[in-house]
């Protein structure tokens, strides 16, 4: 019977090409969303790994507010920072400024959509390089209240080069700045597609915050200090009304956070794959129901010959398991193409995916095949 049904699948391939192809297209889908799922939280969860790096704790405000867009907390007083570098435990500490930012192309036209896509934000420079993830690749660091340092791909984008004016968005009214530097992030030249204005302090308190104020304290442990030991201490020093957390811990909410942010994206990717399964399935049931119809008396006579009814069964099944795993590997496949076309109609339509490394896990590879075989 297994040599009748490969023989079968040989006779009638072209007939079981539209049962293949909806295979195919199902599978590509579902591993197309599952890998452009798993892509973006490997990229983000990588993201903030490197972000905190060298970041051993972290000062903030205890007073937090919870939103349906995050947590929003409180600003602290900067000057904070002369009493816990006194402190045997703080190898370095660096005042964190950061907030909205956008900048102008020369054109006039303002870059990039945070509403929809890669945020657009203004930080603080630091000389600090544990607590700096940025490669100055040109220029220098901004040095005044008119200078600001931008990120590479918004340097290409422009186009901007150092020495150039640029206009930046911000809280208050616009400022014109001249770009003196440009970085990198990592070997990226932004992170995750955001644009990067990286101002001195007292000018990023200006225009992001207010003069003498901070959104957070960074702190780099001494030699032989643990974040714990470092958070311990100076959590000891400092009033209740901050709060201070490990840079493992920073690193682990932020992704968290990240992923709270994705879980609906994620399911509408799941819901549209398992939709296209549902319609795939309809179409592979017809063609399976008519290639039986029309071997009727090719069964019948098989059976007359001495088959029985299991081994008849077992042939017509043995032929969807054969489609269903070619078809699946494939589909499965297709399916980093699928993930490509994706992320692309979603920038067409304003909702920019950051670059990262495609994931492609034993979970999609299984899941996918799994599936494609049992709809089949």
């Amino acid at each position: 019977m297994f040599r009748i049904t490969l023989e079968n699948l040989l006779a009638r391939k072209f007939r079981l090409v539209s049962t293949a192809l909806s295979v195919i297209i199902a599978v590509a889908f579902l591993s197309g969303s599952l890998v452009l799922i798993d892509t973006l939280g490997k990229t983000f969860d990588d993201l903030f790994a490197e972000v905190n790096e060298g970041l051993d704790a972290q000062v903030r405000s205890a007073d937090v507010i919870e939103t349906d867009f995050g947590d929003i907390r409180g600003r602290i007083d900067a000057s904070i920072i002369d009493e816990i570098v006194e402190l045997p435990e703080v190898q370095y500490a660096a005042v964190s400024v950061f907030g909205f930012a956008q900048m102008v192309n020369p054109d006039g036209d303002p870059m990039g959509n945070p509403a929809q896509g890669a945020p657009t934000f203004g930080f603080n420079w630091t000389d600090i390089g544990d607590l700096n993830p940025m490669t100055l690749v040109d220029g220098h660091a901004p040095l005044g209240p008119d200078q600001v340092v931008i990120d590479a791909k918004s340097a290409k984008d422009g186009p901007f080069a150092v020495g150039d004016p640029i206009t930046i968005l911000l809280q208050g009214p616009p400022r014109v700045f001249e770009v003196v530097g440009i970085v990198t992030f990592g070997s990226a030249d932004s992170p995750l597609g955001s644009s990067v204005s990286l101002f001195d302090l007292a000018t990023a308190q200006e225009v992001l915050v207010e003069p003498g104020r901070a959104n957070t304290i960074d702190l780099v442990a001494a030699a032989g200090v643990s974040q714990d030991e470092l958070r311990d201490r100076v959590d000891t020093a400092l009033p209740s009304t901050f709060e201070v957390i490990t840079g493992e811990a920073l690193t682990e909410e932020s992704q968290n956070e990240v992923a709270d942010a994705l879980s609906f994206f994620n399911t509408f990717m799941l819901i549209f794959a398992a939709i296209a399964l549902f319609v795939a399935s309809f179409i592979i049931f017809n063609t399976f129901s008519i290639l039986v119809a029309q071997r009727s008396k090719e069964l019948g006579l098989l059976r007359a010959l001495g088959a029985s009814r299991r081994q008849i069964l077992g042939s017509v099944l043995l032929e969807a398991v054969i489609v269903g795993v070619i078809a699946s590997i494939v589909g499965l496949l297709g399916g980093l193409g699928v993930a490509a076309f994706l992320k692309q109609v979603l920038a067409a339509v304003g909702i920019s995916i950051p670059t990262g490394p495609v994931v492609f896990s034993i979970r999609t590879m299984w899941m996918s095949i799994l599936v494609g075989v049992g709809v089949t």
